[in-house]
């Protein structure tokens, strides 16, 4: 629908009445060569496509050689470099769209190439997170009998140091009895 609109809303603006065969004003097209037209992938690109504006860039330049052409109002429209037109047209979309099919293959087999990798990545990174982890726990097992000796041998110092001061208020307790006793009272 919207190729047809533009088809005839071309026609239209070229001063040609329709396309049908009714119409007795037609534009005629000298047998030149087909116009040299080359389409990429960008012409077709996103949102910014319009139907109307790539009928307009394959059809006019044979509309404008057709008007400018024929000084005469009883010739006919010849469809042949139309069709020609449109046929190479065809030709280069069938040959963009193998293209781009082609590029999306060798996209998703690079993609799927990548993604082995990065699998194998992953698991290669599992793997050594698995090993430090472990190493991780060895590691805190031996922090943590070198903490609980420690607190160990911190209570057998403070129980050791806990006699020493007994023992030594004891020692100092029978010093002041002896010198009690002695009658030694210089201290």
């Amino acid at each position: 629908n919207r190729l047809e609109s533009a088809a005839s809303s071309l026609v239209r603006s070229a001063g040609v009445a329709s396309l049908s065969p009714q119409s007795t004003v037609l534009p005629r097209v000298r047998q030149e060569p087909v116009m040299d037209l080359t389409l990429q992938v960008e012409d077709f690109d996103g949102a910014a496509f319009d139907a109307a504006a790539f009928l307009t860039k394959l059809t006019e330049p044979l509309l404008r050689r057709g008007a400018m052409g024929s000084a005469s109002t009883d010739w006919r429209f010849d469809p042949a470099p139309f069709q020609e037109v449109f046929e190479d047209a065809i030709e280069q979309l069938e040959d963009l769209q193998e293209e781009a099919l082609e590029n999306i293959e060798d996209i998703a087999d690079e993609c799927r190439e990548q993604e082995e990798k990065h699998q194998l990545c992953l698991a290669e990174l599992d793997r050594s997170m698995s090993t430090v982890m472990r190493k991780f726990r060895a590691l805190d097992q031996c922090i943590s009998k070198v903490s609980h000796t420690a607190v160990r041998i911190g209570h057998t110092l403070e129980t050791v140091d806990q006699q020493k001061r007994s023992s030594q208020r004891g020692k100092e307790m029978l010093r002041h009895m002896l010198q009690f006793n002695t009658g030694d009272e210089s201290q």
